[in-house]
This record gives C-alpha cells, sequence and structure tokens, in this order.
C-alpha cells in the first residue's frame, strides 16, 4: 500500500524567472560503485580500489579475486569521475571521456572487443568536449559541453529514453545541464532548471505520480542538482531544499519503512520535502547523502540494520565533496583527506577487509601513497628485468629516510618471474663479487629473503642474478655511523656439496647432512668475526632436500628452541636469513630435519657492545590446530583468512621490552590455500607498498623479517591468500638502539 502524501509544489510561478543551471558544473572528485571506489587527488591523478571482476579499477589483477584494497594509482590530468555497477568513467581536464570495466551491453560507449567475460580493463577513451557523466547499472549518459545529452547502453526500461540499446553514443535531448543515473532510471536535469525522468518507475523513482515506466517527462521545475540511487532519486531546489521519492525500503527519504507488511511505506510516488539547508547531495544503494550550507555531511537510510536509519544522522564536518557506492560512501574534508564507510566485502572502502568488520560505521580516513609510484620517489621502477649475468647498481642512501653517511641496510629482496633455476647475490658495491648469494630460485618462482648489507662506493648496494628476472627490494631499516652492526662483504662459511670451497677451506665439502642431525658451526675467528661478537648475521641455504622438513638455528651449548628458520621440499634449494647469538665457543648450531647439503654465508656481526639483544628464538605465533608457543598465546586459532591482518603482541612475551625499538622475527607460512605475499609493519602506521614473503598453493615458506615495533608493542601481518601463519621472536633493538627501523619501503621494482 503506497504512502498517503500531501505533494508539496515544486513548481515555480509561471510569471517568475526560472533559475538556470551551467553547463558542465563541477564534477564529482570522488564516486561510489556497487563494490568499487574512484578517487580524484589534488593534483589530479585518479586513485582506484575495490572490486575489480570487469576491470572496473582502471588495472589488471592477476589474482583469482580480482580486487584490490590498496588505492592505486590510474590516470592523471583527471577533472571528474563516475562509477556504475561495473564500470567506470573519468573526464579529463582536456575535456575527453575514458572508460574502463565492464561493457557487456555497451555502456562504456564502444563495441565488445571480443573478451569472453566482457572485461574491458584499460581506460579507453570513448568521446570528446564531455562536461560531465552518469552511469548506471548497464547504461550511461553523457553531457557535452555545448549543453547536448548523449546516451548508449542498455535500454530495456527505457533510460534513454528514444535512444537505440548499443554501444553508439546517440544524441538525446539539448539544453542540458546535468544527468544522474540509478540502476534502470535516469534523471535530466535542465538548464531552465526543470527536471526530467524516464525508465523504470517500479519504486516511483520517476517522481510523476502511478504509472508504467516513461519515455520522458518533466517533474519538477526550480532544481538545481541531481542524484540518483538503485530505486529513488533525489533532487536539490535553488532554494537549498532537499527533494524525495521512489523506494525507502531503507528510510533512504526519512521517514520510517515498516519492510514487507500490509501497510509498509516502500514508495513515494511524488516529490516529498526531506531536509532543508542543504548545498550539495549524492545517492548511494539505498543511501541519501546531504552536504548541508554549514559544510556538515547527513545521511539517512541504509546502514547495517535492516530497516535503515530514517532520521537524519550528522557524520562528519567541513566536507567538499561526497559520493555514495552501493552499500559504502565516500567524503573528502577541506583538508583534503579522503574518508569512508559502510560495507568493505571487496575493500571498496580502501581499507583492508577484516571479517570481523566488514561494516565499518564510521568515516575512516583512507590512505594512499602521496609519492604514486610503486616505489617510494619513482626511481628504479618498471625497468624491465635484470638480464642474467649483468651487474645492477642500487641506491640506497638519500632514499626513504636514509641518510648518505648510513653504513649498512637491511633489505628484502625479492625474485620474481624466473627464467631459470639460479640464484641472486646482493654486496656492498666496490667490493668484488663475493662467492655467496641471498635468494635462490627455481623457474616461474617468486621468492624473498631478508639481507642485511653494508653500503657500498656511492651509497649503494650490488645485485647480481645468473638468470633473467624481475627483482623488487624493500627497505627496513638502517645502520647509522658509529652503529655496533659491522656489515662485512659476504663470505662462505659452510657448502657441505662435493667439491665446493669456502673462503678458508673450512666446513667445505663435508657430505650430505643427515636427517635429525646437529652441525656445530664455527663463526667467531673466521672472516673477521670476533670473539667476543655478540650476534652474527648468517644466510642460510638448504639444496638438494630428500625430503621435508625444517632447519633450526640457535646458540651452541643452550637447548634446541621450539622454532625453525626455513624449510623445504624434496629437491628445493631455499635461503634464509638468520641473525643468532654465538654460542659455547662462538659456535652456532643448526639443525636439519631431513637429509639435505647446507650451505651458510656470513654478512655481518653485532659487537658486544651492541644494543641488540639476541635471544633463543621462540615461537609467538602459531595459527596450526594443536601447535604451541612459548606463552600459550596466539596458537592454535586456526587458519588465516585472505587479504586479513593480524595484530600480533610482541613486546611483554619472551624478554622482549615494551621499549624495544625493533625485533627480530622469523615469519612462517605452510598450507597456503592460493599464491600471494605476506607484509609486516608497525602496527598504526599505513599498511606499506611492500612485502616480506611470497608463497604458492601448499607452500611452506619462511623469511626472517627487522620491523619496528607499532602501538602497544605490535605488528601486523597482512596476508593475500589463506594460509596458516607462524612467528618466531629471535631478537630485538633496545628504543636506545642506533639502528633505525623504518615503516618498510619500496626501493625497486623492475616489473
Amino acid at each position: 500500500m503506497a504512502l498517503v502524501v500531501t505533494a508539496v509544489a515544486v513548481a515555480t510561478s509561471a510569471a517568475a524567472p526560472r533559475p538556470t543551471v551551467a553547463v558542465g558544473q563541477a564534477g564529482p572528485l570522488i564516486a561510489g560503485g556497487t563494490r568499487h571506489s574512484l578517487v580524484v587527488r589534488p593534483d589530479g591523478s585518479l586513485w582506484t580500489f575495490g572490486d575489480n571482476v570487469f576491470g572496473e579499477l582502471g588495472n589488471e589483477r592477476n589474482d583469482a579475486a580480482r580486487w584490490n584494497p590498496e588505492p592505486t594509482r590510474v590516470m592523471s590530468d583527471v577533472a571528474s569521475v563516475a562509477a556504475g555497477m561495473y564500470n567506470s568513467f573519468a573526464v579529463k581536464t582536456d575535456r575527453t571521456l575514458w572508460a574502463f570495466g565492464q561493457n557487456g551491453a555497451g555502456q562504456l560507449g564502444f563495441p565488445r572487443d571480443g573478451i569472453d567475460d566482457d572485461r574491458n580493463p584499460s581506460p579507453t577513451q570513448v568521446m570528446t568536449d564531455v562536461a560531465s557523466v552518469a552511469t548506471g547499472w548497464f547504461h550511461t549518459m553523457v553531457v557535452r559541453t555545448d549543453g547536448t545529452m548523449w546516451g548508449f547502453g542498455s535500454n530495456g526500461e527505457g533510460q534513454l529514453g528514444a535512444a537505440p540499446s548499443g554501444s553508439v553514443p546517440t544524441q538525446l535531448m539539448s539544453g542540458v545541464a546535468a544527468v544522474a543515473a540509478g540502476m534502470l532510471h535516469s534523471l535530466v536535469l535542465k538548464t531552465d532548471g526543470t527536471l526530467w525522468t524516464m525508465g523504470d518507475d517500479t519504486g516511483g523513482q520517476l517522481g510523476n505520480g502511478p504509472g508504467e515506466n516513461s519515455a520522458l517527462s518533466q517533474v519538477m521545475t526550480g532544481v538545481s542538482a541531481v542524484a540518483a540511487g538503485y530505486g529513488f532519486s533525489l533532487a536539490l531546489g535553488a532554494d537549498g531544499t532537499l527533494w524525495g521519492f521512489g523506494s525507502n525500503g531503507s528510510g533512504q527519504l526519512g521517514f520510517p519503512s515498516t519492510g514487507n507488511g500490509p501497510e509498509a511505506i516502500n514508495r513515494v510516488e511524488v516529490p516529498i520535502r526531506v531536509m532543508t539547508g542543504v548545498k550539495a547531495i549524492a545517492a548511494g544503494g539505498s543511501t541519501t547523502l546531504a552536504l548541508r550550507t554549514d559544510g556538515t555531511l547527513w545521511e539517512i537510510g541504509a546502514n547495517d540494520t535492516p530497516l535503515g536509519q530514517p532520521d537524519p544522522v550528522r557524520v562528519l564536518s567541513d566536507v567538499s565533496a561526497i559520493a555514495g557506492g552501493g552499500s559504502h560512501r565516500l567524503a573528502i574534508t577541506g583538508d583534503g583527506k579522503v574518508w569512508s564507510w559502510g560495507f568493505n566485502s571487496n575493500g571498496q572502502l580502501g581499507l583492508l577487509f577484516n571479517p570481523s568488520s566488514g561494516w565499518i560505521p564510521q568515516p575512516t580516513e583512507v590512505p594512499f601513497d602521496p609519492t604514486g609510484h610503486r616505489t617510494v620517489d619513482g626511481q628504479y621502477e618498471a625497468t624491465g628485468v635484470l638480464p642474467a649475468g649483468r651487474v645492477t647498481e642500487l641506491r640506497v642512501t638519500r632514499r626513504h629516510g636514509v641518510p648518505a653517511d648510513a653504513v649498512a641496510v637491511t633489505l628484502n629482496v625479492t625474485v620474481a618471474e624466473a627464467q631459470r633455476e639460479g640464484f641472486l647475490t646482493v654486496w656492498p658495491c666496490g667490493a668484488p663479487m663475493p662467492t655467496a648469494s641471498n635468494v635462490n630460485f627455481r623457474p616461474g618462482d617468486t621468492v624473498a629473503n631478508t639481507a642485511l648489507v653494508k653500503v657500498g662506493a656511492e651509497g649503494s648496494v650490488c645485485l647480481y642474478s645468473d638468470s633473467t628476472n624481475h627483482v623488487i627490494v624493500d627497505i627496513g631499516g638502517y645502520h647509522p655511523v658509529g652503529s655496533p652492526y659491522v656489515g662485512l662483504v659476504p663470505a662462505r662459511l659452510m657448502d657441505s656439496r662435493p667439491g665446493a670451497s669456502t673462503f678458508d677451506e673450512q666446513f667445505q665439502g663435508t657430505g650430505v647432512l643427515r636427517a635429525r642431525s646437529v652441525v656445530e658451526l664455527q663463526v667467531a675467528g673466521r672472516h673477521q668475526v670476533p670473539f667476543n661478537a655478540g650476534a652474527v648475521a648468517l644466510n642460510v641455504t638448504v639444496t638438494d632436500a630428500r625430503g621435508s622438513g625444517f632447519v633450526t638455528v640457535w646458540p651452541c651449548g643452550a637447548s634446541m628452541p621450539n622454532a625453525s628458520n626455513l624449510n623445504y621440499t624434496p629437491g628445493a634449494t631455499v635461503a634464509n636469513t638468520v641473525i643468532t647469538k654465538l654460542g659455547t665457543n662462538g659456535t652456532v648450531c643448526l639443525y636439519t630435519e631431513a637429509d639435505i647439503h647446507l650451505i651458510t654465508d656470513i654478512n655481518g656481526y653485532f659487537s658486544a657492545s651492541s644494543t641488540y639483544s639476541p635471544l633463543v628464538p621462540a615461537r609467538l605465533m602459531d595459527s596450526r590446530p594443536g601447535a604451541s608457543t612459548i606463552d600459550e598465546q596466539f596458537q592454535g586459532a586456526g587458519r588465516v583468512g585472505a587479504r586479513s591482518v593480524v595484530e600480533l603482541q610482541v613486546a611483554g612475551r619472551h624478554q622482549v621490552p615494551f621499549n624495544a625499538g625493533a625485533v627480530a622475527l622469523n615469519v612462517t607460512v605452510t598450507d597456503a590455500r592460493g599464491s600471494g605475499f605476506v607484509t609486516v609493519w608497525p602496527c598504526g602506521a599505513s599498511m606499506p607498498n611492500a612485502s616480506n614473503l611470497n608463497y604458492t598453493p601448499g607452500a611452506t615458506v619462511a623469511n626472517t623479517v627487522i620491523t619496528k615495533l607499532g602501538t602497544n608493542g605490535t605488528v601486523c601481518l597482512y596476508t593475500e591468500a589463506d594460509i596458516h601463519l607462524i612467528t618466531d621472536i629471535n631478537g630485538y633493538f633496545w628504543a636506545s638502539s642506533t639502528y633505525a627501523p623504518l615503516v618498510p619501503g619500496r626501493l625497486m621494482d623492475t616489473r
């Protein structure tokens, strides 16, 4: 039963002049689709995040889910944007119109290109001389700078008026100032302030009383702006009055809906007054957004309750731009910050998805990488694969806060898309390339390892790969002048393979290490490592494994801990950095679960006066059922879901003080249910564009992570796919340490 209302006249006097509305009013800087979002930054760059199943983010995603919660830069010189169900548009400053996303009905304005799933992830130019654009589920309308309106896409409900269905833009009207597109209906605001509607009217969203779908009909006069939701419409009067009509199932028109009962107030067929004192409007799927003249933003309608919120709720102050998506909202405040709230099922809020907080009721700031680059400063990015056998010099100082006089850096080095089996070595430029390695890989692998590297000539480190592949380098921290960490040119301390050599001919060619055996490796007194060294940084490599297993490294003289440093499968070659305290007589012990060959290189050492405190390793987290940790916290909690974040308490556990500045962890992924990566960073900071380890389905992969501690002594761990996660503590740096941990930053990405 329809609500009975007394319609308030919205027409101006016949004798009074109608206010004019300019063509090409300032277009929206933000837009929300069904499950994706578009944001134009002050420099004109377009950023996207959320669902990308049809390429509506304007870039290709290779993972199966095809969605991205991280704001990603797509285009430059953008003036305004629009978002539909699974499609997106950008009007550039030169007035060209660009489209990307779903094109099954021709809603992008050009013919389908033969792609089976109608995906068009690359922004494609559609028209010129465009003032503004609006797009619904399967149709699009464009206002050109001359005031003509053009349409294309689906027209099954008459939402394009007299235009035919299809991908060819067709001129429909002239004298048009602005347009709005709902699910299957359209609003047209002419320059004389009249509002016209057409298309589906099942919810009363055409505002012209009971009737069938309409090709085109005039509804109101004196209108200055329009907006359309899924099945309802909004009109802003020139006097600041907000009017609404159509579906009210979530209370989006400002009065209660009783649901689907016989007295349901779900349909309003004529415009009714919703609010006054409004200067801008936007509509979500079932939400009304009203920006009042005092800069406050108010919302009405859908929230996480079945019948929504019919009373206007104040959300933000000092707001300059607003947009509604399918079930999410966006706003920009006067300080340039972008805020999002609502559902985040596909990362459409630009925030990491956590299943326990799929609905975010309060506006939350969207994090943006201010550089707009894949690297922190635009250097060393998209340079193409590193050719086999070539040395590359990578500048590390004077970048991401690393001073010119830094003596050593902590890097996470990733090899991707290797063309054949091989290794990568990192060392200080200016020194001869050592007989050592940091990353080992097989064809097609994406594998990472941490490297503590002395800084070489010109503030650079050198990289050599014996295979052609992409290389990604992230920085995690640095050691300044006077640091108690002494970086060395890497040297080989042990190589069990027949015919192999070490720098001093000790521990070479000793043969396969047998399963469940322990090797006592002499470290102190070799390659400049003093006997009073407090700890050493080693690179430990397993090769030719004859079974699945793990290696644990610890100071000889202590009991073998419940921890591991690297994991392997039959035939694998796997490496990991290990920072370990020296044990009895300057030795470290290495245990292997299966028969393997073992290679160990030295990268540097910490002096006895170091503010780095090495610990006998201990397990802080193990998500596997029945697993145990040092204190029974974070144990056996079950799988870590895809695209989720774990906040791991580190300080206050296993002798790590709350005033520790940074910690050395060993992070292991096992039983992965997809390909992906893990990123570790201090909680309280935004997730960085960096990664610490990469994995494939079923893999068990480990890597050392040296990270700054975050809020309340925690570190955050993000996983791209569903995994089990294990984390061990190896040591910590005091807050007064000379080591300077950083929020990770990308220094190189050749892809």
